[in-house]
């Protein structure tokens, strides 16, 4: 069954290679991208952005795990002017640390974020040069990108569940901040 469903996976890139005629679609795994991982109070700059996180161990509590962190305030400055706070970002898988992912998601030559959800999933902060804030895109959430198209500013995303059978591939034109749904 296994072999059936990865076979099926192939079979969809190599249709999605055939259907895009001009080759424009890369792996996302092989685009450059920032990590960076937080778990205490830390400050870094990404392109031009200063990232201040004040972290609290005791932010969330579950009753299997006890408490568990997470990022109280971040705090996000341009040009070393305070443009936005954020807060209560938590720690969804419990480990004691957030990985965040810096890249240009939406394609529009500003840098974005996402933190994870949970094990599987993300949700993914864009950045808006109008109001100088990164805003969460719901729209993106849960979005599992596996190529992208950077000519035509489309995502390939991998729809997965724990059904071996129920696996599919979405594409994604990005129009601004907003993902559209090109296939069915």
């Amino acid at each position: 069954m296994r072999t059936i469903t990865l076979l099926l996976l192939a079979l969809g890139v190599i249709e999605l290679y055939a259907q895009d005629i001009k080759g424009n679609w890369e792996l996302f795994s092989k685009e450059p991208k920032i990590s960076k991982v937080v778990s205490k109070n830390l400050e870094f700059k990404v392109d031009k952005f200063k990232f201040n996180f004040s972290w609290n161990n005791e932010l969330s509590y579950s009753n299997n795990i006890g408490y568990y962190g997470g990022i109280q305030t971040l705090n996000i400055y341009l040009d070393d002017e305070k443009t936005q706070t954020i807060q209560n970002i938590e720690d969804g898988i419990g480990l004691g640390k957030i990985p965040f992912v810096f890249y240009d998601f939406n394609l529009d030559g500003n840098i974005d974020f996402s933190v994870p959800i949970n094990d599987n999933w993300s949700q993914y902060y864009i950045y808006n040069p109008t109001t100088k804030k990164f805003v969460h895109e719901e729209d993106w959430d849960y979005l599992k990108i596996q190529m992208i198209d950077k000519k035509n500013k489309k995502l390939l995303h991998l729809s997965k569940t724990n059904f071996p059978d129920d696996q599919s591939q979405i594409v994604y034109l990005i129009e601004g901040d907003r993902l559209v749904r090109q296939n069915k």
